[in-house]
């Protein structure tokens, strides 16, 4: 593969981070650069959505959901991955604009985006490693969460469509998340990317009122230095000590 395919797959792989983790869909569509998706739920970019109908058969999670008190006692900070927990050779992206997938503001009523995060590694094997964390403070809003993020819709609809791709060449679900989170789910997709084919895996999980969506994007067959499911195992870890029980 020249240098220049390996630059243009960069680049690409950097417009998708700006799209699902900087909330940079609208100017990119002008530009061609990505297809046209449905536009409802636009307005609801900032935290918060549709109001959710009374009568939802969603059944609710059985973990606990704090108090106000009980939330406002949480180290948010703490919500996120850091440059320290990748391996050496990535480097942090800056986030201009974060938002939260229209299909998740669209559903939940009360949603609220704690931290986004990119990182980026070029070389002989780019990678690019992306997500974002969420405070679900309602039980019945996690539900929605969970029952939202684990589909392969989601993946597909939210996520892959906003790539400008010729079609996926594989799909299949990714196993050994049961000790992340609450609840759990993750999807790893080939596309057609012309010069190249890449993988993108998508891992979402809960943890209380945690929600976290998580990204790797890398050329398909290429040797892997960090997986999504690793940093999802770090991310849970270090959200776990924040939460606080109710009193």
């Amino acid at each position: 593969m020249s240098k220049r395919q390996i630059r243009l797959i960069i680049v690409l792989a950097f417009v998708f981070l700006v799209i699902v983790v900087g909330g940079g869909y609208f100017v990119l569509r002008d530009l061609g650069i990505i297809g046209e998706t449905s536009s409802a739920g636009t307005d609801d970019a900032q935290p918060g959505g549709a109001d959710t109908s009374a009568g939802s058969s969603v059944e609710l999670p059985p973990a606990w959901t704090p108090t106000p008190s009980g939330v406002s006692d949480i180290e948010f900070a703490q919500w996120g991955l850091q440059l320290s927990d990748l391996p050496l050779g990535f480097e942090k992206e800056p986030i201009d604009d974060p938002s939260i997938p229209p299909s998740l503001t669209d559903e939940i009523e009360e949603i609220t985006l704690i931290k986004q995060f990119a990182f980026s590694k070029e070389g002989d094997s780019p990678q690019f490693i992306g997500g974002m964390a969420l405070l679900i403070p309602s039980q019945r809003g996690q539900a929605e969460f969970d029952e939202l993020s684990s589909t392969p819709e989601f993946v597909v609809g939210d996520i892959l469509s906003t790539l400008d791709h010729n079609g996926i060449l594989e799909q299949n679900e990714i196993n050994g998340l049961e000790a992340i989170g609450d609840s759990s789910y993750g999807q790893t997709c080939v596309l057609d990317m012309e010069a190249v084919e890449m993988r993108v895996d998508v891992i979402s999980f809960r943890r209380g009122v945690a929600g976290a969506i998580l990204f790797a994007f890398y050329i398909d067959g290429y040797p892997l230095e960090v997986s999504a499911q690793d940093l999802a195992e770090i991310l849970d870890q270090r959200i776990i000590p924040t939460l606080v029980d109710n009193p």
